[in-house]
């Protein structure tokens, strides 16, 4: 909601914002690779683990996803099916 507002509503960057882009030029690769990341964080993470430790893990999971999805952009990677 607060994204559609900021970049639809209010135009605060006057549609020359590129934040979003990559990750949605190959969307469906990173929502199928996502689960691996996941899998990994549970199996390294234990049942009584830190909530510190937890958030890590998950802005560690997006910083990952957001990273391939502007590398595959870069380099013109797309993944169509």
């Amino acid at each position: 909601m607060l994204i559609w507002l900021l970049y639809d509503h209010f135009k605060v960057t006057k549609n020359k914002s590129y934040f979003l882009q990559p990750q949605g030029k190959n969307a469906f690769f990173l929502f199928v690779i996502q689960p691996i990341f996941l899998g990994l964080a549970t199996l390294i993470l234990k049942h009584d683990a830190h909530v510190a430790l937890v958030f890590f893990f998950g802005f560690l999971n997006v910083a990952i996803i957001w990273l391939a999805g502007f590398l595959m952009d870069k380099y013109k990677v797309y993944i169509i099916i």
